[in-house]
């Protein structure tokens, strides 16, 4: 435990000397979350095409967000996390499609990851196991429907 709290403070030391997005992958890193992923936002025009897309900011959040030098978003998601955000992503916009999800292990998921995957997918498979003696048997009842 020690040496994450210092492995840990030594990465919130790194905020003081490092570009940020450095410093925050290491932080993440240190706190056992990496990826390589990221979205390339070009200044504000980029940030409102991203997250904005049907223009729901006010024309004060808008003239805020102008106003900035910089914008820094710092944030981790779980693949988990990801398939859930793009399901109901698909969902909402009403685009045809069926979820199915092929687990490495299902039961090596966090509890509130299992929920939310349950509750946005269509079907899952709880192990590459599962997937291999089943797949077949369900998309052949899925072309019926």
């Amino acid at each position: 435990m020690t040496d994450l709290r210092e492995n840990i403070q030594a990465a919130l030391a790194d905020f003081q000397s490092l570009p940020l997005p450095d410093a925050a992958r290491r932080l993440f890193g240190v706190l056992g979350y990496e990826s390589e992923r990221t979205i390339p936002l070009r200044g504000v025009k980029g940030f409102l095409t991203t997250f904005d897309p049907q223009s729901r900011l006010t024309p004060k959040e808008k003239e805020t967000l102008s106003n900035l030098s910089s914008l820094h978003l710092l944030f981790q998601l779980s693949d988990a996390e990801l398939t859930t955000i793009s399901c109901l992503e698909f969902i909402r916009h009403k685009l045809p499609f069926r979820s199915i999800v092929v687990h490495e292990d299902f039961d090596a998921l966090p509890r509130k990851d299992r929920s939310r995957l349950t509750s946005a997918c269509d079907k899952q498979f709880t192990s590459l196991d599962d997937f291999r003696s089943g797949a077949r048997q369900f998309l052949e009842r899925e072309k019926v429907h």
